[in-house]
């Protein structure tokens, strides 16, 4: 019993893995989708990139192998509208954008400067297909060959080149819009030579287009057949020829290939489902829980039971309608206006006039006392040193006399008197 449940859960297992991939290929998710091509120096390759779910930022890369050649490409939304670029001068573009809304994107290749036909290897990873139609057709001298381009979504540029191989012969492109009015080329794009004719035109409508090719020099022989290249499907006027390939046949593609996947997912699913009821069935009889042995009954004659009697319809009886009584209507009874009274008219009192206050007296003008200028001050003194003093030496000190004593009395005197008495001593 745990095999069966172990194989029963891998098997569901499988089944989910191979639901989940169904319904990435009916969604258009899908990982990244490789493409290859060659770009000559004057083509325009285009590709549609359909986005179904928004789930992941649209991620681009283109890279060729000489790093000598330049290759710029153009991403476009819905409307025809640039995006985003990359024109980098390496050998490897890339485009990482990130997607708001589902829709039609288209991606433009644009040699810058190729020598040559360089090829070219991108990666994308949303659905993506190559639109650029390449038809051919003979011409003879002024001979006129019209195509039909019936433009659905004007998600990218109209792309229209001639080539043929005669030199000395020349032709004319002129493209209508579906109003019938002659479109210009972009001046930037568009480029000619003996042998070679490329147009680039920005459409901004819906409608049938219409590009006439006209034998205006066919000289060197009574025809000749030149290959021409469209970004749109395009057909010769009047008939199925020229073209193929475009939005609308890439989307019954899509969608043959998403009911092929979803067939072969339901067959899938019926055949594990049939292998798990026999695998069920075949298991031991051990596993399963031993069961009594029916009963048997006696058997009785089979009587067919008699069929029931047929009941007579008796229809319901009918109903007699008895309209409502009738309700009279009583108005409200009349309101009476009563004004109100009116009120007296009392004037205001009358203000007594008070004549304005006095002006305050006038104030006599005393001017201003004129200061005096402070007089100057004086200059300062100039600083004198005082002159220099001579040194002069204390006269020598004499020495002492003797003292003198009176003769009369005997007293010391100093002078040529005697003090105590009088006597002169000298």
């Amino acid at each position: 019993m745990n095999t069966i449940r172990k194989g029963g859960k891998a098997l569901w297992l499988l089944i989910g893995l191979l639901a989940l991939a169904g319904v990435c290929a009916v969604c258009g998710v899908a990982s990244a989708v490789s493409f290859t091509d060659n770009v000559g120096e004057k083509d325009i390759i285009c590709y549609d990139i359909n986005v179904v779910t928004v789930i992941d930022p649209m991620d681009i890369e283109v890279s060729w192998a000489n790093s000598e050649n330049d290759i710029d490409i153009y991403l476009k939304d819905s409307q025809g509208y640039t995006i985003s670029t990359s024109d980098g001068v390496t050998n490897t573009e890339s485009i990482y954008y990130y997607l708001s809304t589902p829709g039609l994107y288209a991606l433009i290749i644009l040699p810058y400067e190729v020598t040559g036909v360089t090829m070219y290897t991108g990666t994308c990873n949303y659905p993506i297909t190559k639109t650029t139609v390449t038809f051919s057709h003979s011409i003879k001298q002024g001979e006129n060959i019209n195509y039909d381009i019936t433009v659905t979504k004007p998600n990218k540029p109209l792309l229209v080149r001639v080539d043929w191989d005669q030199s000395v012969d020349t032709l004319n492109i002129k493209v209508y819009d579906p109003s019938g009015d002659l479109m210009t080329a972009d001046p930037e794009i568009t480029s000619g030579s003996l042998t070679s004719l490329v147009g680039w035109y920005d459409l901004q409508e819906t409608g049938k287009y219409k590009i006439k090719i006209n034998g205006g020099v066919v000289g060197s022989a009574s025809s000749i057949t030149f290959t021409a290249t469209s970004s749109y499907p395009i057909a010769i006027e009047g008939g199925g020829g020229g073209g193929g390939g475009g939005d609308d046949d890439n989307k019954s593609t899509m969608m043959i290939v998403a009911a092929v996947v979803v067939v072969v997912i339901v067959v899938l699913i019926v055949v594990i489902f049939v292998v798990m009821r026999k695998r069920k069935a075949e298991a031991p009889a051990a596993t399963a829980a031993p069961t009594a042995a029916p009963v048997q009954q006696p058997s009785q004659p089979y009587q067919q039971p008699s069929p029931p009697p047929a009941q007579q319809y008796a229809p319901p009886p009918a109903q007699q309608y008895t309209p409502p009584p009738a309700q009279q209507y009583t108005p409200p009874p009349a309101q009476q206006y009563t004004p109100p009274p009116a009120q007296q008219y009392a004037p205001p009192p009358a203000q007594q006039y008070a004549p304005p206050p006095a002006p305050p007296p006038a104030q006599q003008y005393a001017p201003t006392p004129v200061v005096q200028a402070r007089p100057a001050a004086p200059p300062a003194p100039q600083y004198q040193a005082p002159p220099p003093q001579q040194y002069q030496a204390p006269p020598p000190r004499q020495a002492a006399a003797a003292p003198t004593f009176c003769t009369v009395c005997g007293a010391p005197v100093s002078g040529p008197f005697c003090t105590k008495c009088g006597n002169k001593t000298q």
